[in-house]
C-alpha cells in the first residue's frame, strides 16, 4: 500500500486480545447493557484504533476541509491513480467519503447519483454502509466522529447509528476503489460475523429499493 500511497502515514492499531487495554471488561458490559450485545475484543480494538486516528486528524494543523483517508492493514486499493487525482475534488464536495464499503454492497441513491468515468458518485443509502476498511473525512468529520463514539455502545461501522442525525455530506463510488483482503473477510466470518444467505439477500434487496428514495 505505501508503494501506492507514498505519503501514507502508519499508525499503530490496538489490538485488546494482544495487548492490555484498561477497563476492557467494563467496556464490553456498558455495551451490552445498552444495546443488548456486548462488543466483542476486535470490535473494541476496532473502535479505539479508529479514534485514535481521528484524534491525530483533529490535532493536525489543516483545515477543516482538507480531506484524510483512512485505510486498514488489510485494505486492498484498486485503482490508487483514481484515488489521488479526484481526491481534492471529491472532498471539496463531501466530508464523509466512502471509497468502498460492505464489500461492494453499498448502495447509491439515484437521484443523487452521477457517472464518472466509469464510475458512479453520489449519497449512499446510509444503511447499506458498513465497514471501515477505505473512508476519508475532514476535521470537521473527525470532531462528529469522536463525539459521537465517546460513548461506548455500538461497533465503529455501524454507520447507520453513527450518522443519525448528522448534518455531514456523505457520499460514496461504484464500483468500488478500496477492498479488503480475502484473509479479514474470513477473519470477520471467524469472529462470528456471518450471517445466513437469505438474510443477505434481504438486506440487499431492501437497500436496492431505499436507492430509488
Amino acid at each position: 500500500m505505501h508503494q501506492q500511497l507514498p505519503t501514507l502515514k502508519t499508525i499503530q492499531a490496538i489490538y485488546p486480545a494482544y495487548e492490555k487495554v484498561p477497563f476492557i471488561k467494563g467496556i464490553q458490559a456498558i455495551s451490552s447493557k445498552r444495546t443488548g450485545k456486548m462488543l466483542s475484543l476486535g470490535e473494541i480494538g476496532c473502535l479505539l484504533s479508529h479514534r485514535k486516528v481521528w484524534r491525530e486528524i483533529v490535532a493536525s494543523t489543516a483545515t477543516d476541509q482538507e480531506g484524510f483517508l483512512i485505510v486498514e492493514s488489510d485494505s486492498v486499493i484498486q485503482q490508487a491513480d483514481f484515488l489521488l487525482q479526484h481526491f481534492t475534488h471529491v472532498h471539496e464536495q463531501y466530508d464523509l467519503f466512502f471509497w468502498g464499503a460492505y464489500d461492494g454492497r453499498m448502495q447509491l441513491r439515484r437521484k443523487h447519483c452521477k457517472q464518472y468515468q466509469g464510475y458512479k458518485i453520489g449519497t449512499p443509502v446510509i444503511p447499506s454502509l458498513f465497514c471501515t476498511y477505505g473512508y476519508s473525512i475532514n476535521k470537521q468529520t473527525a470532531y462528529y466522529l469522536l463525539k459521537k463514539t465517546a460513548t461506548v455502545n455500538y461497533p465503529v461501522d455501524y454507520w447507520r447509528i453513527q450518522l443519525r442525525s448528522a448534518t455531514l455530506r456523505v457520499g460514496g463510488i461504484k464500483p468500488q476503489i478500496i477492498s479488503t483482503s480475502k484473509e479479514a473477510q474470513k477473519g470477520s466470518i471467524n469472529e462470528g460475523k456471518q450471517l445466513p444467505l437469505w438474510f443477505n439477500t434481504l438486506v440487499d434487496i431492501r437497500n436496492f429499493i431505499l436507492s430509488f428514495t
